[in-house]
């Protein structure tokens, strides 16, 4: 983990971590696994969705969601 901070104006600072990539890919991997157990897709029984359609569907809330649990693990 590499962490930067940088004076901003006045009493500010601008914090800048680098998260190591296994890190994030096992987060990442995790958070999908959870989200093709809990949506639904028509034609697929819950659950039995394959990984790369879930996914293709929601990839803005699983990157979300992995955000949402490295942010404060590593701040």
């Amino acid at each position: 983990m590499k962490v930067n901070i940088e004076k901003a104006d006045g009493c500010r600072r601008v914090l800048e971590i680098a998260v190591p990539a296994e890190t994030v890919k096992s987060d990442y991997d995790a958070i999908i696994g959870m989200f093709a157990k809990e949506v639904k897709i028509s034609g697929f029984r819950p659950g039995r969705a394959p990984v790369e359609l879930v996914e293709k569907r929601y990839s803005k809330a699983i990157v979300q969601d992995t955000k949402d649990r490295l942010i404060p693990r590593f701040y």
